[in-house]
Order: C-alpha cells, then sequence, then structure tokens
C-alpha cells in the first residue's frame, strides 16, 4: 500500500509541473485508466485549469457517453461530451480536420488501418476541442500494457504516441502527460481504489480506444456498428454477474442459417470472448455453464433472428490469441 500513496503523490506533483500555469484537458473515457488520471488531476489543479472531454465518436456501447456524463457529475467532474453525429449533422459546411481520418475509419477493412485511422482521428478531435478553449497539455490513461503491445508490434494501440517516435507536438500541436505509463492494469485499480472510486469504475471492464469499430469484420458501418453494440449490452447485462476481466461481442462475417420458419437466412456469426486477467498481458477463458452460455445463444438469436444466425464461443486464452479478435 506504501508504493500507492507515494505513486499518488508523486503523480499529483507530475500532474501540477506538465500543466504548470497553462490550461489542461483530460481525455476521459471512463475507463479504470481515464478515470484516475482525471481525479489525480481534480484533486491537484483548480477547476477553471482543467477540461474534462469525452468524445462520442459512435462507436462507444451503449449510452455509454451519457453515463460517463452522470457518472463524473456525482464526483463535481464536469465532463463535456464531444458528439462527432452532431458535429457532422450541424456543420456540413466546415472541413475539420478530423473528418478525413474519421471517413477513412468508417472504410478501413483491417484491425491495424482501424487503429492507425482512429489513432489520427481520435488526436486530430482531441487536440482540436482542447486548443478551442486554450489547452495544449493533455493527460490521458495510457498504462503498460499499451505500450508493450505498441511497441513490441503486437497491436497498434491508438493511445501511445511518443513510445514510438510520434512527437504529438509537432502532429498535433499539443503536448501529453501519461501518469500511469508504468502500470499494469491491476496496479491501476488499486491506485483507484485508493482514489475512492466507485467500484463500478474500479472494476469496469477493458474497452479498446477505437471501440466497436475493431469488434465489426472489416468496414465499422453505421449498421454493424448498431447490432454490435445491441448484443454488446446483451453480453455484458448477462455475463458480468461472473465478473469476467473482459466479455466481448464481436461480429463475424456471414454464413447461412434457418428461420424458424424453416427459410435460408444468410446472417452474421458472433463470436463471443470471456477471459479472465491481471494484467491484461495474459489471460485464460472463463468457464461458464452451459446453462448459462445456451441462455446467452438463446437470447441473441431470438433479439435479432433475421440479422444473426450463429453464436460462438471462443476459448482461446492469451497467448496465442489476443483478448480482442482485432
Amino acid at each position: 500500500m506504501n508504493w500507492i500513496k507515494e505513486f499518488i503523490a508523486e503523480q499529483k506533483e507530475g500532474i501540477k509541473k506538465a500543466a504548470g500555469d497553462s490550461k489542461v484537458a483530460v481525455g476521459l473515457s471512463g475507463g479504470v485508466d481515464s478515470s484516475v488520471v482525471a481525479m489525480l488531476a481534480h484533486r491537484v489543479l483548480p477547476p477553471d485549469q482543467v477540461l474534462y472531454l469525452t468524445i462520442d465518436d459512435g462507436f462507444r456501447r451503449k449510452d455509454e457517453p451519457q453515463w460517463v456524463w452522470e457518472t463524473f457529475k456525482r464526483l463535481d467532474i464536469p465532463v463535456e461530451v464531444v458528439s462527432i453525429t452532431e458535429k457532422l449533422r450541424g456543420r456540413q459546411g466546415q472541413m475539420d480536420p478530423w473528418r478525413g481520418p474519421y471517413y477513412s475509419l468508417r472504410q478501413a477493412k483491417n484491425a491495424e488501418k482501424k487503429r492507425i485511422w482512429f489513432r489520427r482521428f481520435f488526436y486530430e478531435v482531441l487536440a482540436f476541442e482542447a486548443k478551442k478553449q486554450g489547452a495544449i497539455v493533455v493527460i490521458q490513461g495510457t498504462n503498460k500494457a499499451d505500450v508493450s503491445e505498441t511497441v513490441n508490434g503486437i497491436k497498434i494501440q491508438h493511445n501511445v504516441l511518443g513510445q514510438i517516435g510520434i512527437d504529438p507536438f509537432e502532429t498535433y500541436g499539443i503536448k501529453i502527460y501519461e501518469p500511469i505509463a508504468e502500470l499494469y492494469k491491476d496496479q491501476i485499480r488499486e491506485v483507484a481504489r485508493a482514489l475512492d472510486l466507485p467500484e463500478k469504475i474500479c472494476g469496469r471492464i477493458p474497452f479498446p480506444g477505437p471501440g466497436l469499430s475493431i469488434r465489426v469484420y472489416e468496414e465499422p458501418s453505421e449498421s454493424k456498428i448498431a447490432l454490435i453494440r445491441e448484443v454488446t449490452a446483451i453480453l455484458e447485462r448477462l455475463l458480468l454477474p461472473f465478473n469476467p476481466f473482459q466479455v466481448l461481442a464481436y461480429l463475424g462475417p456471414k454464413a447461412t442459417g434457418v428461420s424458424t420458419k424453416g427459410e435460408r437466412v444468410y446472417g452474421y456469426t458472433i463470436y463471443i470472448r470471456v477471459v479472465n486477467s491481471t494484467d491484461a498481458i495474459t489471460a485464460t477463458p472463463l468457464r461458464i455453464s452451459s446453462d448459462i452460455e445456451d441462455k446467452v445463444v438463446t437470447h441473441i438469436t431470438n433479439t435479432f433472428p433475421d440479422e444473426v444466425s450463429h453464436v460462438l464461443f471462443d476459448r482461446t486464452p492469451k497467448p496465442p490469441g489476443t483478448i480482442e479478435f482485432e
């Protein structure tokens, strides 16, 4: 426990030093990583010096941006929700810098391209919104697993820049401070509890930066994202009570099925992944009773009889698999 107190004290000083007299922005998704850095900033900086931003990019879980806003309002942390959908509808005549990367992401067909385009889109939005309100310093929740997987070429994490030679100031016009970049997920959860964050945040399952865009096969179209968002909500409601480290649904290619009327259906395949882990570096499948698995399959196929034809459970550990599919 001593290391946690020392870490919190060190990072409070680190944040104060990084901020100086400048206004800072905190990228806040509502996950435990970004919540920890938001709370650290909240504890050490005056309210008028900090801007808390959550980006509603169209790839978040069901009602998640509203959940973030409401949760942190109760913690006296005012969150500004940046809605990309509203910006696209309301400012069609303007070419904001993030539009090109956003449309490229919507058309990307493989995981690495999705991650690269999401990174560009995310930082263009974050930098644009931060600088618009006078902030050039951004505090974000990059963790050690993010850095390790990106540097070692396992997969690109969108929030890793300087460690792979991308200068955020040169590229986006912002400076970045990463208070928890040397901690793994289990350590971050300990810090979160020491900061008295609610357990629903401390124990929250991870969610990838590119969100649901990397939980669909090939291009993340609006219809695919809408479907996997609803499936994800069902899955989390049924399986989160078993306390997994991660539970996710992946929308795979289409396959032939048969409707209850005996008609041929060409629907999507849903892959379900439920794992236990501590640091996200390794993971093992979480065994759930066949009755619960049957309930999950029945619920999904009955809810989406025309869209989903197969539901499969994946039991691959990490390694050789990763926790996410893409």
